[in-house]
């Protein structure tokens, strides 16, 4: 395999509605995981956390590769149900 390009990351400056203290005021990321297995495959996950979530896109170019959790108000929640057979 011949490789020839290199990825590298650029920073980019702040925005219009950012704020650099946002980004150096909380290092503490955590989440609650809880999972419930009823009737033999079928369970009922929960989450809620303050972690490193990022959104994702189907088109890579508009993809956004920092955290979007920043500041210590934000949070989120989520609730899956799953089915193992």
């Amino acid at each position: 395999m011949n490789y020839t390009g290199a990825v590298t990351a650029t920073p980019s400056g702040l925005g219009a509605n950012e704020n650099a203290y946002d980004y150096t005021h909380d290092d503490w990321k955590w989440i609650i995981y809880g999972k419930k297995t009823i009737l033999g495959g079928l369970s009922i996950i929960g989450l809620i956390g303050r972690d490193h979530l990022r959104t994702e896109t189907y088109i890579k170019k508009y993809q956004d590769y920092e955290a979007t959790l920043i500041k210590n108000s934000q949070w989120y929640w989520m609730l899956k149900i799953k089915y193992s057979f």
